[in-house]
């Protein structure tokens, strides 16, 4: 399973999207449930 295409992959994209959280104007929650690394749950 891929994740969102939009996004995209890797640690650099993850970064990239926590910098873009942090500039909005609300304030915004991420809670990582689950997280799957080559089939497996880490």
């Amino acid at each position: 399973m891929k994740g969102d295409p939009a996004v995209g992959q890797g640690r650099e994209a993850l970064k990239k999207v926590i910098r873009a959280m942090h500039s909005l104007d609300e304030p915004m929650h991420l809670e990582i449930k689950l997280i799957h690394a080559e089939d497996d749950m880490v």
